[in-house]
């Protein structure tokens, strides 16, 4: 490990993503602007909540060039939580409407409001107030515990490793809780770096000793060991403890794959830092003659299955993708067609497609098919049923009857249009291809491709799969 080295890349990447004294002026006079017309608002109207902004913002974790704020109206116990949602909504709109702004409501675990301001986005979150390991009445609850708790144990040095922290995960695509990632999510982050001290001794450690199902950190020591903690989050890839709720793993939704890519990420840039590991060299744009030349050096092939999306909020369409994905391969794999990878993209908005690489989409008219040993009391049954239906056979080879019979699909895009609506799809995704489906294999992929840059390049990256920041 070159140290200094390392140190040298640290420095700049900080450099890189902390903002500037412009953009915090920015930044902070948006949020506070929005603060003050929607608290006096509230007290106009008699209505007793704070208004605060909350998240990276409030916490100075924040990368540059980042437009998004968070403002939260945590209202008393005393309004119901149903009440709570109407007023905040009802009133953030009647704002938002009386300045101009242009404002949408969105919906995660209740609904909230995103206005837009100029090149900001202000997300607007009613939540209830509660208290550090109070049960939360909505998933919003623990929002501003989270923020007062970062703030009291982050220094400046702190600060400045976790915005490198944050900015190594995206570069390596672990950050984000959302379904769509299952990675590490910005609070995540925060308290990582507090557990360790800092951005070295966290991938040091990461590097070293991280491994599935065995890392526990429990700031507040809420548990007597490690054991019961991992006893408690025995499913979990890695442990967590919120430090205002020890009934919550800040860490649950880290998959496998993106704990072990930190893993290996943090091993390569111990190894040989590298400013790639945070700014990686930007692929040049792939043209469509490129793509297909790509398709036909693969010894495979792709076969895409394009639909509408659905409308719904990104993580119930990213989880029906995933049942969806899941599905569709155990078909393909059921009647003989192996894939080998799968994925998905979507724009979250209009489309949806279903990736997947596969060894053959024809297989032979004809199979070979095992039938019971010739002493077996099924053999009777066996012979009954194929004696006259067999394309060859029945024969006997080694201990059992044998038959060749016709396959009752040897092509994918057959298979897919007649049985796609009889395994485990998504609801929704469902719904979605009944109303219009298009499956394209191999070249006819190229028709996306040149009907969105967006597929394109998750297409190239779907072909190469070798990360951008994996050393050459």
């Amino acid at each position: 490990m070159c140290s200094g080295e390392l140190e040298k890349v640290l420095n700049e990447v900080a450099r890189l993503v902390t903002p500037s004294p412009d953009e915090y002026r920015e930044v902070w006079s948006t949020a506070s602007q929005v603060v003050d017309v929607l608290s006096e608002e509230f007290k106009r109207r008699g209505i007793d909540v704070r208004v605060e902004v909350e998240g990276s913002i409030a916490k100075d974790t924040w990368l540059s060039g980042d437009r998004d704020i968070d403002i939260f109206i945590v209202f008393p116990r005393n309004y119901s939580v149903e009440e709570a949602i109407r007023l905040g909504l009802e009133v953030s709109k009647d704002v938002a409407t009386s300045r101009g702004w242009s404002w949408i409501e969105k919906y995660a675990d209740h609904p909230y409001l995103r206005i837009s301001i100029g090149e900001y986005e202000v997300d607007v979150v009613p939540c209830m107030e509660i208290k550090p390991n109070e049960k939360p009445l909505t998933a919003a609850d623990r929002t501003p515990l989270h923020t007062q708790y970062v703030r009291s144990k982050l220094s400046d040095d702190l600060r400045r490793d976790v915005r490198i922290l944050k900015k190594f995960m995206k570069t390596i695509g672990v950050y984000g809780a959302e379904i769509k990632v299952r990675g590490f999510s910005g609070y995540l982050c925060e308290l990582l770096v507090i557990a360790y001290g800092g951005f070295t001794k966290l991938i040091e450690d990461a590097s070293k000793n991280w491994r599935p199902y065995r890392v526990v950190i429990d700031l507040e020591h809420y548990y007597p060991s490690a054991i019961e903690a991992r006893r408690a989050f025995k499913n979990d890839v890695l442990v967590v403890i919120d430090p205002v709720d020890r009934s919550r793993n800040v860490a649950a939704a880290v998959s496998l794959e993106k704990f072990c890519t930190f893993i290996a990420a943090s091993k390569l840039l111990l190894e040989k830092p590298s400013l790639n590991f945070f700014f990686p060299q930007e692929v040049s744009e792939v043209t469509v003659n490129r793509i297909a030349d790509l398709l036909r050096e693969r010894d495979v092939h792709i076969v895409a299955i394009e639909t509408k999306a659905p409308k719904v909020s990104p993580d119930v369409l990213w989880g029906q993708i995933e049942r969806s994905l899941r599905a569709v391969s155990k078909l393909l794999n059921n009647y003989g067609f192996t894939v080998l990878y799968s994925s998905a993209w979507s724009d979250e908005e209009t489309t949806v497609v279903l990736v997947f690489e596969v060894e053959q989409i024809q297989k032979p008219r004809l199979e070979k098919h095992l039938g019971p040993p010739v002493y077996s009391d099924e053999s009777r049954k066996f012979l009954e049923k194929w004696i006259s239906r067999a394309v060859v056979g029945p024969y006997i080879e080694g201990n059992r009857w044998v038959v060749y019979r016709e396959r009752k699909f040897s092509d994918v895009r057959t298979l897919l249009r007649s049985k796609i609506f009889e395994i485990g799809l998504g609801k929704y995704i469902a719904e979605a291809l009944r109303e219009c489906m298009s499956i394209y294999i191999d070249d006819e992929v190229l028709d996306l491709c040149r009907r969105s840059k967006d597929f394109t390049k998750f297409l190239v990256k779907f072909l190469r799969r070798a990360p951008p920041w994996l050393p050459k």
